[in-house]
């Protein structure tokens, strides 16, 4: 009987296990920096991220997806150093080679950071997910960079950190699952 009791235990745990995989309320994927591509512009470095979606997303219900990195923003002189750069995040049309990127600048994911060292940024890059969930093909990966806004400050991906991409889901009465 006792024997019974334990694998009957053993089992439910492996049931709970599998049940809180189903219905996770949200999915974290972290990017390293020895995947990010640096790119010479006229305004700057620019960054490529590419990520593949992970399959978890597969019968979710996306609510948002948020973007975290850090930068150091350093003031291109002195008159410049009380102003605000922008950064953003924008999806690439094609596919990064040699030194020319393509990418849509109409989308949402842009903010101002204050100067200085370890700035972290969270955008939200939910309307460019979901674009490639609908359309996979146009996963051609994010750009960081500062190709909009005031050109006072040299904004450049913190060495050493790691990027995040956040996907938060909804119940099914469009509720967000997570507190986040």
């Amino acid at each position: 009987m006792r024997r019974h009791m334990i694998s009957l235990t053993l089992a439910a745990w492996v049931v709970l296990a599998l049940a809180a995989g189903a219905f996770a309320r949200s999915l974290t994927i972290d990017i390293s920096m020895q995947a990010v591509t640096t790119h010479e512009g006229a305004r700057g470095d620019s960054y490529v991220v590419t990520f593949d979606l992970p399959a978890d997303l597969v019968g979710k219900r996306l609510d948002t997806v948020l973007f975290d990195f850090v930068v150091d923003a350093t003031p291109t002189s002195e008159a410049e150093a009380e102003g605000s750069p922008f950064v953003g995040v924008y999806p690439l049309t094609t596919a990064a080679t040699g030194s020319s990127l393509q990418y849509k600048t109409d989308v949402p994911s842009v903010r101002p950071i204050v100067m200085g060292q370890g700035q972290k940024v969270q955008l939200d890059v939910t309307d460019v997910v979901k674009g490639w969930i609908a359309n996979p093909s146009s996963n051609h990966g994010l750009v960081i960079g500062t190709p909009a806004g005031l050109d006072v400050a040299a904004v450049t991906l913190k060495s050493g950190t790691t990027l995040h991409v956040m996907f938060y889901y909804r119940n099914r009465t469009g509720g967000r699952l997570s507190t986040k």
